[in-house]
């Protein structure tokens, strides 16, 4: 068991340089500042490692209780597929794991875990902690991280680095630049959380029929939102 956890260690994608903009995908959202992405350009071959993570679990069995800090494979309960792990702590025939490539974490039973190989440990872990810029210094709220969650979540969007929270944590800008005119999803949260006076509701237009591609965050299929397991 030491043996593992000294040698089958994760790596961990290199923080982007200041002032850098990449492409990347929101795995997952704690609060607005403390959310993950995932590069883009590393999303494929992310998809391939996956795949053989669950030809390798399907075929062994649990080895019991792991270190903590030990690199595993840990299935994720709210869909049952296994993914990248790290052990965080443990609890008897519980344990606390961080799911590497995502950034969530879960309590699950040890007969959840199975070990690791080398091969499946090549691609560094690929969760990358991010703040959102202009909220750096404001309380957390339910209210914002809610916001954030409908905005970003599963959605590929531009992030600026313009600054480090923590040695650990970029300081971005999120842009949605499918959209037109881009949308600025820092600047949009602004928007939601101002009143709106009666006169401005009184001047604004109202478009009567919905637009034929209509959809909301909860019209999303189930296979759209296969890897969102956030709570």
């Amino acid at each position: 068991m030491a043996n593992m956890k000294d040698q089958l260690q994760f790596k961990w994608v290199d923080l982007l340089p200041l002032g850098s903009r990449r492409s990347v995908l929101v795995s997952y959202v704690d609060s607005c500042i403390k959310f993950y992405v995932q590069l883009s350009d590393k999303i494929e071959e992310l998809n391939s490692v996956m795949d053989a993570v669950k030809v390798h679990c399907e075929s062994k069995s649990s080895p019991g209780e792991l270190p903590v800090g030990a690199a595993c494979c840990a299935r994720f309960p709210d869909d049952d597929n296994w993914y990248r792990a790290r052990v965080k702590d443990t609890k008897g025939n519980k344990v606390i794991v961080t799911y590497v490539d995502y950034g969530n974490e879960q309590e699950i039973n040890v007969s959840d875990l199975r070990t690791i190989t080398p091969d499946l440990i090549r691609l560094p872990a690929q969760a990358l902690k991010c703040a959102l810029k202009g909220y750096e210094n404001k309380p957390v709220e339910t209210k914002t991280s809610n916001q954030l969650e409908m905005l970003a979540l599963e959605k590929t969007l531009m992030a600026h680095v313009v600054g480090m929270l923590s040695s650990d944590t970029m300081l971005v800008t999120l842009v949605d630049d499918t959209v037109t005119p881009p949308l600025d999803v820092a600047r949009r949260m602004n928007q939601l959380s101002q009143p709106r006076s009666v006169e401005a509701k009184a001047t604004t237009p109202v478009r009567t029929d919905p637009p034929e591609n209509f959809s909301s965050p909860d019209s999303v299929s189930d296979d759209g939102r296969k890897k969102n397991y956030r709570r």
